[in-house]
């Protein structure tokens, strides 16, 4: 198969950039010839349609949408599933550099979501099952976060609502698009040692709710309205990250570090905190990885690697229902603080041989021990006397007191491990057909085994057509929250199943030098999905999802450029036979670069998001659709000063209304977004 069409000088990054292994953890070919389908995020176009982070470059993907649930944490809705009301839901695996930051807690990794734009070097993003490859939480897709490791460069950031940033990276070694570099320079350094720096902060829109589910609860008992609503939240967030990677001919040493914290939002349990702009919710985590590369023969190549993870997730003085509470019993609020850790210790060994001339094998070993630390918290009041039984109610206590184990919010010292098998061969049927087949093989220490095939084939037919065909199986096996929660509200259930999902996939490629067009039909059914219900975790009966997603691109001219997709999904329960919670139909975006002169350049970017479903036991019916509207302008070269970029930027031009869907019986008017915004950047690159 010809899977690399001929590039020009200025395709040179844009070659390098679309080339990946996501889908097959062999040989990196451009992302269009890999099977499955696949999206990768440019970084530099990102930065010039106005996106600052990872999860805003995320809803540019078919059929994605970024939205928060009441605490602030993203909950992305993929192809109809997932989103807010399916709670912790944790459906995506998430990388960065590689490394799974997924946390058994909850499986949700959103480490990597407030990354800046200007740190990354591209955004991998793998659309449909990839357990045959990455195992676990790869239900939905897998997310490859990859920053920048070349180069010298800086940037600084101002935007509204008294947002700050600034970001480094140092190397010894050019960045990969900087041509002049590559080809007067060796690049070749046997040693290659970068540092990647970032941080940002932000007070958040103030934004004002409406009533919340205290609101009018004591008006039986003539008492006045506890409740804080209608009145403004704590979108107080900010991010830090330091990734440090050494690489020296076979060996490589990864050190990545991630510290993101966030203010109460909507409230924990969906009732107002106090107005107060302080980190409440804060997530570290931090790894180390060896690896070490060998290459016995040209066909040969087998790597190790050995690694260890540490999560802290910390809730410091969380006001779970606001002063005046329970007829004046908590005068304070009924208050509490929570500490969860858990290391993971990873060890894996990959064997990739190219067999004969059309075959390439990978055979995998990867051993997991996944083991709580510390887990506890600190509260005003007493979790096993509650106030009314069932509830989180629990009564008054003359101090703070500290609960941990059946006594706490989880019961603490469980340990996973995971022993995992992948084989995987490539076949190079001829010229223009290859086919993928592979399965993975994990064993859990306390949810048992599981199975993941997948049969993919691509086929060009002409010179700049292809066709593609997938068949995969995934799974999502219950977080520790699920297992083991020892609330009132929803217990833990150690007898539930994985969620699974079987997915096929059809695609038609057009790939021209000045345009490109992309139709995927897919169908996707869901089983063993895990929700609560009567106060604990339980495998509800299954589901299905079917839709297409069309990608379009246009070169214009020299100057002007388009891309767009648009994407509709049918999602269906198979218990009430209703739509999916908070799926929408249609997603569509549109984006438009244009450069007058070489140094100048205004980025477009339209975002549509259909109506949202609602659950039926909500009367309020389903959630309207909203659009917005972003520019930027940047320029390059500026002052005359080579390499130094101003861009400027407005999010949301036309004030939109913008509303993320709330459980019924607890924001009447859901959760409200972040108004019109501005924002401005400078950057420097150094080489």
């Amino acid at each position: 198969m010809n899977a690399e069409r001929s590039v020009s000088s200025d395709d040179f990054d844009l070659d390098q950039l679309m080339q990946t292994d996501i889908s097959t953890k062999t040989e990196a070919v451009n992302f269009d010839f890999s099977p499955g389908l696949i999206t990768i995020l440019d970084p530099k176009k990102l930065a010039q349609k106005g996106m600052r982070t990872v999860a805003e470059a995320l809803e540019l993907v078919p059929g994605w949408t970024m939205p928060i649930d009441n605490n602030g944490i993203y909950q992305p809705v993929v192809r109809g599933v997932g989103g807010i009301l399916s709670g912790t839901s944790g459906k995506i695996k998430v990388l960065l550099n590689g490394v799974p930051v997924n946390a058994t807690l909850s499986a949700i990794g959103d480490a990597v979501y407030d990354i800046p734009i200007e740190q990354i070097k591209k955004i991998e993003v793998l659309r449909g099952p990839g357990s045959s490859l990455h195992g676990e939480y790869a239900y939905l897709g897998v997310v490859n976060v990859v920053t920048r490791q070349s180069g010298n460069n800086a940037h600084v950031y101002y935007g509204s609502f008294d947002t700050v940033g600034a970001g480094l990276v140092l190397s010894n070694h050019c960045a990969e698009d900087n041509i002049d570099c590559t080809t007067t320079m060796s690049v070749k350094n046997d040693l290659k040692v970068s540092l990647n720096l970032s941080g940002w902060q932000s007070k958040g829109d103030e934004i004002v709710t409406g009533t919340d589910i205290l609101f009018g609860s004591l008006s039986a008992f003539n008492q006045p309205n506890i409740s804080l609503s209608p009145g403004k939240t704590n979108e107080a967030r900010e991010d830090k990250k330091a990734i440090f990677n050494l690489s020296y001919k076979g060996f490589s040493l990864l050190m990545q570090y991630s510290d993101a914290g966030t203010g109460d939002y909507f409230g924990f349990t969906n009732a107002l905190a106090p107005e107060d702009n302080h980190i409440v919710r804060r997530n570290i985590w931090r790894m180390v990885e060896l690896g070490q590369l060998f290459n016995p023969n040209d066909d040969l190549t087998v790597n190790f690697k050995l690694g260890w993870q540490d999560l802290e997730n910390k809730i410091k003085d969380a006001v779970i229902f606001p002063p005046a509470w329970f007829f004046g019993l908590f005068p304070e609020g009924q208050i509490s603080s929570n500490f969860y850790e858990e290391s993971r210790y990873y060890g894996m060994g990959q064997l990739t041989w190219k067999a004969w001339d059309k075959q390439t094998w990978l055979f995998s070993l990867e051993y997991h021990k996944i083991q709580m630390g510390d887990v506890f918290f600190i509260a005003n009041f007493d979790p096993l006397n509650p106030l009314i039984p069932g509830t989180p109610f629990g009564a008054p206590l003359p101090n703070f007191q500290r609960f941990s184990g059946s006594h706490g919010n989880l019961e603490e010292d469980k340990v996973r491990h995971i022993s995992s098998v992948v084989l995987q061969d490539q076949i190079r049927i001829n010229d223009e057909l290859n086919l993928t087949i592979g399965s993975r093989y994990d064993h859990y220490s306390d949810v048992g085994d599981n199975i993941s095939p997948r049969l993919a084939l691509v086929y060009q037919f002409a010179y700049y057509q292809l066709f593609k065909l997938q068949y995969a199986h995934a799974f999502r096996p219950p977080s520790f929250v699920q297992l083991y929660s020892a609330t009132s509200v929803a217990l833990g259930n150690p007898k539930i199943e994985p969620e699974t999902i079987k997915t096929l996939e059809v695609a038609y490629i057009y790939k021209a030098p000045t345009r490109l067009f992309r139709l995927t039909l897919f169908r996707s059914n869901l089983d063993n999905l895990i929700i609560a219900q009567n106060q604990t975790f339980e495998n509800s009966s299954g589901a299905y999802a079917k839709g297409i997603e069309l990608e379009w691109e246009y070169k214009w001219s020299e100057h002007l450029s388009f891309d767009s997709n648009l994407s509709y999904v049918s999602t269906r329960g198979e218990a009430n036979k209703e739509d999916l919670l908070a799926s929408s139909d249609i997603l569509a975006n549109l984006g438009m670069l244009y450069s007058p002169y070489p140094d100048y350049s205004l980025g477009v970017y339209y975002h549509y998001v259909g109506s949202r479903n609602r659950a039926l036991n909500d009367g309020r019916g389903n959630l309207e659709a909203y659009h917005t509207l972003d520019l930027t302008a940047n320029m390059f070269n500026l002052f005359s000063v080579n390499a130094l970029t101003l861009r400027f930027g407005v999010k949301n031009l036309f004030d939109d209304n913008i509303v993320y869907p709330a459980p019924a019986n607890t924001y009447v008017d859901d959760y409200p977004r972040q108004e019109r915004s501005y924002w401005l950047q400078f950057s420097k690159q150094f080489n």
